[in-house]
């Protein structure tokens, strides 16, 4: 095989490398800042008497709010306090 084959083969590698290392991190951080912000608008809409989940899988609805924690009814006479960034959906 000609020497040259040799570092064509090489320089292709080393661009995947390349792309592998600059690029996809690229693409990566612009979906999670989409999804971030989509959660954190979630999280600003809500109010007492929403429904919601939490990451944990538990069901309630928001009895009481303020700007960290939030208390939510999961059961007659069950309330839980919670983190608000811990809501699902």
């Amino acid at each position: 095989m000609p020497e040259y084959v040799y570092w064509i083969v090489i320089g292709l590698m080393s661009f995947v490398v390349l792309y592998l290392a600059f690029v996809l991190p690229f693409f990566r951080r612009k979906t999670n800042k989409k999804a971030q912000t989509k959660h954190s608008e979630l999280v600003n809409t809500i109010k007492v008497g929403s429904k919601v989940i939490i990451m944990g899988g538990i069901y309630g609805e928001i009895v009481k709010f303020d700007k960290y924690l939030m208390h939510l009814k999961i059961a007659e006479n069950v309330v839980i306090v919670v983190d608000r960034n811990s809501i699902y959906g």
